[in-house]
This record gives C-alpha cells, sequence and structure tokens, in this order.
C-alpha cells in the first residue's frame, strides 16, 4: 500500500515529544526501576486472570521482569493458534486488481480488524478480502491460501484519531473451500497495562505483503502514554494493522506506523545513512522504532461510542475462542478441509481427506500400554476466586453538589465527634480556598448560609477536602471508614482522574501538571499521582455497587499529589512502613469492625524544592482515629522524604535518581506537633491522643522511627 507519509511523520513527532530515544537508553541498563510496585501486583493478578494459576503467575513475572526468555513449550503451541487468526488484507480496486496490502486479524466470530489508514471507509471494505494460511509449514511447503470477502455490510466502524476499523467478514471463503470458523479470533481485553517497559513484545504480521513472519526477540516496550505504545519490532509497510502480543500472546496493542531515523533537518535516513526520498523504496528507510494504538484505548471509545453497535459488542464481549483442534472440527464439519493428512485421537488414527476414515487398535500408538480413562476433573477452580476482578473506573458528576462528604458524628455524638480540622495560622487561613474563590467555577457553589470567605469543603462520598489554594493542593483529605461495610470490588483499571467543576482549575494541579511529569520520564522523574484518601478507604457501602462508586469517587485531582514513588507505593520493610501502615489501619479497621475517621495531607515547607515549577511536598502525615468504650483515641503519623526533594531544580542537567527505602522514615507525632507543622487544628484530638498515654523510655522509642507495627499507639 502506499506509504503514510503524513502519518509516519505525526509518530516521528510523539516519538520526539516523549524522548523514546532516552528512554530506550535507559532501559538498556535497567528495567527493574521503571516498574513501580501497584504495576507489578496489577500484572499478577491480571496473568492470574488469564492463566487460573497465581502461583504460575509469579513465576512468570519474575522471568519477564529479569528478561528471562525460557517459557513452556506450550508457549509455541499458543503463539500457532494466535497466528492463525491473522491474514493479510489484499486491498483492491472495483476492477477487482490488487492495489496494495495490509495486515488484519479476528476479534470475534465475524468481525476483524485492521487500521483506519489500511481500510477508511464502508467502500474500500467491500473491495477487500482477508486472506488466511498465506505463509509456509513446517517444511517450506506454501499452505493453500483461503480468501473472505470483507463484509462492512455486517459491521463497520473507524476512528482515524485511533486508527481503527472493525469490519464484518463474509462467513465463507471465495469459493466455497473453507469456513471463518474454521479460524480462531484473538480475544481483546480492556485491561491496561498489558505489559511492562522493558518487556519483549511479539508482532504477527504480513510486512511488505509477504507470507505471514513474525518477530519474536529484540522488540522491547519502550513506553506508554495515553492513546499510543512505542515498541522496538521489525515491520514494513504492509504490517499496518497487525497485533502486537505480550508473553500471555494477549493482544496489547494495534500496530499503525513505524518511526523513521532523521538527520537534523528532520529528513528520514536509510539504512546506509543517506537522506531517503520518494523515489526510494520504502525497505530502504532505517526503522529505530514502532507505534501501536492501546487496545485499553480502542476498547475504551467502542464502549463509550458504539455501545449499542454489534460489531462493537461482538469485539467487546468475545469469549476465549476455541482451541485449534476445536476450530479444526468446525471445518471439517462444514466440509471446508482439503488435502490429505494424518490426525491422532484418542486410540485411533484418522486419515483426513474429503472424506474420513477411522482405524480403531487395541492399544494405544506409540506402543503404551492401554490404560483405564482418567476419572473425570474435578470442576476447575474461577480464577476470580483467588484474584480479584478489574473494574473500570467511572464518576458521575450530576449530583455533585450533593455528596454528602465527611461526618463527624461517623464515630458517635457529643465527645465522640470528630470535627474537621480547621485553619488556625495566619498563612493557612489566608491559603484557603474559599467560597468566593469558585463563584466564577463550571459548577458553582451552594452557599447555604456560608459566607464568601469562609472555607469551601469539597464533599464527596465518604470523604472531604479542604484545599490550599496557594499551593494548589489539600491541606487536608479527610474520610470515614466503616470495617464492617467495606467490600473488595477488585483493582481498577488504570488511573483515570477527573477535574472538580466546582473549583476553578488554577486552584489545584489537574492532569496537564501530571502530564508534564509523565513527558519529564525519561529522566526518571520520581512522582506519582498519589492518592490522599486511598480508594480502598473509601471503598465501603451497603452493596458493591455503591461500594464501587464510593471508591471511584476518589479520583479527583483535589485529592490527589504528587508523591515520590517509593512513598505512594510504599514498602513494608524495617523503618520504612508507610504503605505498610495504611494496611495496617485498614485492616485493624476491618478485622475488629470499627468504624474510624482518618485525615491524610502534605506538610508544607518553605524551603520545599521545585520540579516544573512548582513545589513538591517533603513530608505527608496521617491521623486516624477511633472510638475505645465511650473516649476517643487518635494516632498521628509523619513520613518524611525531605533527603530526596528538598533542593530540586528543573535545569537540564537535573537526573532524579529513584528514593531509597532508607530515605523513608514513617514515625508516630505528637498531634500537637502536627498541629504546628500544618497550621491546622484539629480541635479534641490532641487530648485524645494515644501517645501520651505511653511513658518513659517506651514513649521516647515510640516518638522515633516506628521499627514494627507493635510500635503503634493507638
Amino acid at each position: 500500500m502506499v506509504l503514510q507519509e503524513a502519518l509516519i511523520a505525526s509518530s516521528a513527532n510523539r516519538f520526539r515529544d516523549y524522548h523514546i530515544n532516552q528512554t530506550k537508553r535507559a532501559l538498556q541498563k535497567s528495567r527493574r526501576t521503571y516498574i513501580s510496585k501497584s504495576e507489578l501486583q496489577r500484572r499478577r493478578e491480571h496473568i492470574a486472570l488469564a492463566t487460573g494459576n497465581p502461583r504460575y503467575a509469579s513465576k512468570l513475572l519474575e522471568r519477564i521482569i529479569d528478561g528471562n526468555d525460557l517459557v513452556g513449550v506450550n508457549y509455541l503451541a499458543q503463539g500457532v493458534q494466535a497466528a492463525r487468526a491473522v491474514g493479510r488484507i489484499s486491498l483492491r480496486d472495483d476492477a477487482g486488481r490488487t492495489i496494495g496490502y495490509g495486515t488484519g486479524f479476528l476479534v470475534a466470530p465475524g468481525i476483524a480488524m485492521t487500521n483506519n489508514h489500511v481500510i477508511g471507509s464502508d467502500v474500500e471494505g467491500a473491495n477487500a478480502v482477508i486472506e488466511f494460511d498465506y505463509e509456509q509449514d513446517a517444511s517450506f511447503r506454501d499452505r493453500e491460501v483461503h480468501a473472505f470477502r470483507l463484509a462492512p455490510s455486517q459491521g463497520f466502524i473507524t476512528d482515524e484519531k485511533l486508527d481503527f476499523t472493525l469490519i464484518g467478514v463474509a462467513p465463507q471463503s471465495e469459493g466455497g473451500s473453507r469456513a471463518l470458523d474454521a479460524y480462531p479470533w484473538l480475544r481483546l481485553k480492556p485491561t491496561p497495562g498489558k505489559a511492562f517497559k522493558g518487556e519483549y513484545l511479539t508482532i504477527i504480521q504480513h510486512p511488505g505483503g509477504e507470507r505471514k513472519q513474525v518477530c519474536v526477540r529484540e522488540n522491547k516496550l519502550l513506553r506508554y502514554a495515553e492513546h499510543t505504545v512505542w515498541y522496538e519490532t521489525d515491520t514494513l509497510g504492509g504490517s499496518s494493522g497487525a497485533p502486537v502480543f505480550n508473553n500471555l500472546w494477549e493482544v496489547v496493542a494495534l500496530h499503525h506506523s513505524g518511526i523513521p531515523a532523521t538527520d537534523g533537518r528532520g529528513r528520514w535516513l536509510t539504512v546506509d545513512g543517506k537522506v531517503w526520498d520518494q523515489s526510494m523504496d520504502e525497505t530502504k528507510i532505517k526503522w529505530i522504532a514502532n507505534e501501536g494504538i492501546r487496545i485499553s484505548s480502542i476498547l475504551a471509545f467502542l464502549e463509550a461510542r458504539h455501545r449499542g453497535d454489534r460489531a462493537a459488542r461482538a469485539a467487546i464481549d468475545a469469549g476465549p475462542a476455541p482451541h485449534a483442534h476445536e476450530s479444526e472440527g468446525a471445518a471439517a464439519r462444514n466440509g471446508s478441509g482439503n488435502g490429505m493428512r494424518m490426525v491422532r485421537n484418542g486410540n485411533a488414527l484418522e486419515l483426513e481427506l474429503p472424506l474420513r476414515f477411522r482405524v480403531q487398535f487395541g492399544a494405544d500408538i506409540e506402543g503404551e500400554r492401554s490404560r483405564p480413562a482418567p476419572k473425570p476433573a474435578a470442576p476447575a477452580r474461577s480464577p476470580a476466586a483467588d484474584v480479584p476482578q478489574v473494574e473500570k473506573v467511572e464518576v458521575d458528576h450530576s449530583d455533585l453538589l450533593d455528596r454528602p462528604g465527611y461526618r463527624a458524628d461517623f464515630i458517635g455524638t457529643g465527645n465522640l465527634e470528630v470535627p474537621l480540622p480547621v485553619p488556625a495560622s495566619r498563612a493557612a487561613k489566608a491559603a484557603a480556598l474559599t467560597y468566593a474563590d469558585c463563584r466564577q467555577a463550571d459548577m458553582p457553589p451552594r452557599m447555604n448560609g456560608h459566607k464568601a470567605d469562609d472555607p469551601y469543603v469539597l464533599n464527596y462520598f465518604n470523604y472531604s477536602v479542604l484545599l490550599n489554594k496557594v499551593r494548589r493542593l489539600a491541606f487536608y483529605a479527610a474520610v470515614n471508614i466503616d470495617g464492617g461495610k467495606r467490600r473488595d470490588t477488585g483493582g481498577r483499571e488504570g488511573d483515570k482522574w477527573f477535574d472538580d467543576p466546582r473549583v476553578p482549575p488554577r486552584f489545584y494541579l489537574g492532569q496537564s501538571f501530571y502530564s508534564g511529569i509523565e513527558q519529564e520520564e525519561a529522566r526518571r522523574t520520581p512522582f506519582d499521582r498519589g492518592h490522599l484518601v486511598r480508594r480502598l478507604d473509601a471503598t465501603w457501602g451497603a452493596t458493591e455497587a455503591i461500594a464501587k462508586r464510593h471508591g471511584d469517587d476518589t479520583f479527583h485531582f483535589p485529592n490527589c499529589a504528587p508523591q515520590h514513588m517509593v512513598f505512594n507505593q510504599g514498602s513494608q520493610s524495617k523503618n520504612r512502613m508507610w504503605q505498610g501502615l495504611e494496611d495496617y489501619v485498614l485492616q485493624k479497621i476491618e478485622a475488629e469492625r470499627h468504624v474510624a475517621c482518618v485525615f491524610n495531607g502534605p506538610v508544607f515547607g518553605e524551603k520545599d524544592g521545585k520540579f516544573l515549577n512548582f513545589r513538591i511536598p517533603s513530608a505527608y502525615w496521617k491521623l486516624m482515629v477511633v472510638a475505645k468504650g465511650r473516649k476517643l483515641s487518635a494516632a498521628a503519623f509523619l513520613l518524611a522524604q525531605s533527603d530526596q526533594i528538598r533542593g530540586v531544580v528543573t535545569d537540564e542537567t537535573v537526573t532524579f535518581r529513584p528514593l531509597a527505602e532508607d530515605q523513608i522514615e514513617a514515625a508516630q507525632i505528637p498531634i500537637a506537633k502536627l498541629e504546628s507543622l500544618t497550621g491546622l487544628s484539629f480541635g479534641p484530638l490532641a487530648k485524645a491522643d494515644a501517645i501520651g498515654e505511653v511513658r518513659g523510655r517506651e514513649a521516647l522509642r515510640r516518638r522515633g522511627p516506628l521499627e514494627s507495627y507493635a510500635d503503634i499507639a493507638i
């Protein structure tokens, strides 16, 4: 097909903007530093779901991380099965003449996927065919090719931005010699992050319209962006529309463009270092990487824009394809088998011709003794029983002004009430977001008797946030937790965060800042989007659906802070216990069916270092409150990362290093000390401080870095 120069130029621009070359060089040195603990856990859960074997998931995960190429021999069989779903798309004009090639693959019964720039209209699709088995067998003999007309009348969806097309496929090949159900399809999964940076991918393709080929090594995944992924793989024109696989033969991306090497003036270079021009064949271009469209983005688009379309529903809902022997059997039943071959079936050899003859032997073939038929296997345990399901984050803003938020009387009334903190210092009072600040917001707040200069607390489901409009982060995020109504709704699908239309964007950090962090990733920027109120803390309610809605509501940017990756992803090693502390707090509340109030926030320091011209907090705090009888008991904790953050500047000489675990210390501190650090007043909680119950040497030990959970006083 014609070289898509504009498309390639656009991909090359993204490649440059996201500093992929720098990422390539970094990945040659280390892979583990690019893999966070949250990524590891999500991938482990995903592999366990796919294989039904959590123990195998952990082993495979370690091999992938370490670059270990050892896999089970069934990996080859799975690859052969996947390859059968891939075909060459032959583009034809109205006279039936071939005018170009692409690659496509079945994604559901009767539905194929390719690029929009391969088939961009139903008219182009109606003239095209997809040809299966254009390849050689193990003896280097050409297989018989079976061509199926594409049928846009049976389904057609295309999008230029995501560069994909879904199109129907005729049920019988041209000439009627083969049924389409002889071929499996590749199930598409919505889970993002199906591969790590540095992990090897595999692409099955028809490069230049040639026989089916596969590249299985030296094809590292380089980087994800919102809708695209970059990787090193050998492809040519005609590979457009090919599936890109991870180690489980799951489709990670739809290949759509190569990235050419360029000179200082942006001109494309050839493999011998010359400047390429249109008089040359595209095989002369020096390709340095490839770009694909993320399958998770395509499925999200289909769900949002074409939920009721038959082709979209088929692609979204398709289950696993039949195994090879099942689909081959279907072909035989449909009279589509041709050629002669020998097949073993139990104690028999079957000679396949247009007719089938069965010869029964008294003993097993290959000299094995006859043995009793095995007992039926016990029903397989659903992977879902062992591994949490993954859910899509969804937020509805239609009732945002009516969110109930944090409740002060959640633990009890009277002396058991836990009011929200209030700005106490002069600086804190001046920096607190007010109702007047939000009058011009997209969704102005209801005053309900408040004065214009009153602090405006943003209420969500089960939690509330007060913003520091000067530092553009929360003073605090306060959550109610009901241990008796905690529900495990599974993992989340990606990190989709939402703006809050009640607040003008200038008063909090939004997507543009975090996108800037992502673009600096080649310099090892160590900052994550960090929840203040954790999703798990807010995920409780009368039903799973309600609990999930509450957990999803934590994905608002006012509840987000740029946190160092080691801080955010946590560690439970000795002395470095922040995430372990969070888990401990939640598990203790849940196990004892307590209700609790938990507050989280940053410590704003005058010497906080800057990144992207924004001052990054050097420490974060947590305050936990429960009832002991008719009295409150509270504990305050501080995590400092000042050694890493202090003095950070954004000149070109800075290279961020991963924060060592021994640079983070979690300590229990007096609530009075927390008040002086934050400029907030916690009302009655200073008198309820559990650390005040500890005396003598024990008190001194507990005020230092936490050595174990036993050190926690509450």
